[in-house]
């Protein structure tokens, strides 16, 4: 069984000794006879397991452990406390406060096996989180795939793609939506253009303006990357982004002609960052504009073709400091 770090916590020094004695001989085992102290311990130590005393003067032991989460949120959390608190302790049991408790006077076999257990748990979330992190890794790495595969066929759109991500991902941070939102908002961003892998390279490089014929097959990328983001159910969420990121508000947009509010809100947020780095960006056929030009622009077609909300909020973050720091907006090369 590999060795964890429990910290016990208890005012009574001959207590902290009969624990010490019980655990220390499987577990490494460091001690506090305060909050305070079991506090400033928790900052410096790598901890798995903290078993507290709830009676202690300045600090019961849950509001302990209530500081304790904020600083070690990984740790499994154990109580002793007498019957008279184990209405408060049962309470934060509910609540996640604390993995459980055990009463005093504590039976040595039942303390054991409460640690014992406390540790599988504590192993089990790290494996768990251990998972979570190697799925995500390849996530990315299948994300990235896509992306230089569009990009082997037209640099441009694989640049193009990593800005847009990035301003989505703005547009959503400055309108107060969750990190989560955030993060499937940049993912469907970075994705929107990813059916242009179906779109014949001579239209999709060429130089000059395209036909009626060549711009209608252009606009096919949009349903052409729904198909493929629609072969894995991991990318099903941003599947409306990368299918509806061309309609307009006034609905003259493609493929579907939506109108307004019909046009899924996260679709209308990667179309504002979409149109501004089109702008801003040098392609073969016309020079990237200045942010003033672009800006014009964009404020010329807000409420028209783009959310003017949106378009406000992006402009917000374009022109704070954030928005400036680390890069020129006034003009860019692909």
């Amino acid at each position: 069984m590999p060795q964890h770090t429990i910290l016990i916590v208890d005012d009574e020094q001959q207590i902290l000794d009969l624990l010490v004695r019980t655990l220390g001989s499987e577990h490494r085992v460091i001690t506090a006879t305060n909050g305070e102290a079991a506090l400033t311990l928790l900052e410096k130590e790598d901890v798995d397991l903290i078993l507290t005393d709830q009676r202690m003067p300045d600090m019961s032991g849950v509001e302990f452990l209530a500081h304790a989460q904020a600083i070690k949120p990984s740790a499994m959390r154990l109580v002793l406390t007498g019957y008279a608190d184990l209405d408060d302790i049962i309470a934060a049991v509910n609540e996640g406060h604390i993995y459980g408790y055990v009463s005093k006077p504590w039976d040595t076999q039942e303390l054991r096996l409460m640690v014992a257990r406390a540790l599988q748990a504590y192993a089990l979330s790290q494996e768990n989180q251990r998972l979570a992190q190697q799925i995500q890794f390849g996530y990315r790495q299948t994300l990235g795939t896509l992306i230089a595969v569009l990009e082997a066929r037209d640099a441009y759109t694989g640049g193009h793609s990593e800005r847009v991500s990035t301003y989505a991902r703005a547009i959503a941070k400055q309108i107060g939506l969750t990190t989560a939102e955030q993060e499937l908002i940049a993912i469907g961003a970075l994705l929107h253009d990813i059916g242009k892998i179906g779109i014949r390279e001579n239209v999709l490089c060429k130089p000059d303006r395209l036909t009626t014929e060549e711009r209608a097959h252009i606009r096919t990328h949009a349903r052409i990357g729904a198909n493929i983001i629609a072969q894995n159910t991991d990318l099903l969420p941003v599947r409306p982004m990368v299918l509806h990121h061309h309609e307009m508000i006034n609905g003259h947009g493609y493929p579907d002609g939506m109108l307004g509010e019909e046009i899924p809100f996260f679709a209308r947020i990667v179309a504002v960052a979409d149109c501004y780095d089109a702008l801003t960006t040098t392609r073969p056929y016309r020079v990237a504009m200045p942010h003033d030009d672009a800006r014009a622009v964009l404020m010329g077609i807000r409420g028209r073709q783009l959310d003017k909300d949106l378009v406000d909020a992006f402009m917000e973050h374009i022109e704070s400091g954030d928005g400036r720091q680390g890069r020129s907006l006034k003009s860019r090369t692909a």
